[in-house]
């Protein structure tokens, strides 16, 4: 089922996609009840079906990816033009690789520059100038809220970059007593366990 779906997306379109959808549920409804619904197909989901609009969707989604940051050296052109020599036999950037040759260059040039292409943007390396412009291209992991640190902020705005979370064994303001009894503070996220410390208070019923 899902090569088959995989296969009508990437040949007929979303048109045709939702039409064979159609016909599967109108087959395993058949005879029953939900047949007649079924049929009465809302033509809307198929004259518009927002596809690209999801793409899109999918490619801005979130600053927190996983990457690895990327700086790229001074001598970074050359080093690129050294390799485009040796590797494809010319600089010329309207060069297009083949197979053979994406694979040797980039092999070579993760080794050199400590930087792999991401799986997700390999199918973008056509041409030398592809591998020119991904390789002297920075990539910044930093989280927005981070680089507060090293903006100059309005005076009006004052945000507290390292601030301190309350646990009874590392309490030294008020000696481990805290505001809020019985309120544990549970840390879920996995970034934050390695920065933060929580702690359990227990059960509020425990003095009862």
């Amino acid at each position: 089922m899902a090569v088959y779906i995989g296969h009508v997306l990437s040949t007929n379109g979303p048109k045709l996609f939702i039409n064979s959808i159609k016909s599967v549920i109108v087959s395993q409804c058949r005879g029953t009840s939900a047949h007649k619904k079924v049929k009465k197909f809302p033509k809307r989901y198929i004259q518009n079906v927002p596809v690209q609009s999801k793409l899109n969707s999918l490619s801005s989604r979130g600053f927190m990816r996983n990457l690895i940051p990327y700086k790229p050296p001074v001598n970074a052109a050359e080093i690129l033009k050294k390799y485009f020599i040796e590797i494809v036999g010319t600089d010329d950037l309207s060069y297009r690789l083949d197979n053979e040759k994406q694979f040797q260059l980039l092999s070579t040039l993760n080794k050199e520059l400590s930087y792999a292409v991401p799986n997700s943007v390999l199918h973008k390396m056509n041409t030398l100038d592809d591998v020119f412009q991904f390789y002297l291209s920075p990539v910044d992991c930093t989280v927005p809220y981070d680089r507060f640190k090293s903006m100059k902020l309005p005076p009006n705005l004052h945000i507290i970059q390292d601030y301190k979370r309350f646990h009874p064994d590392s309490d030294t303001m008020f000696e481990g007593v805290t505001a809020f009894p019985k309120s544990s503070t549970i840390i879920s996220g996995l970034k934050a366990k390695k920065k933060y410390k929580g702690f359990d208070a227990g059960s509020p019923w425990d003095d009862i």
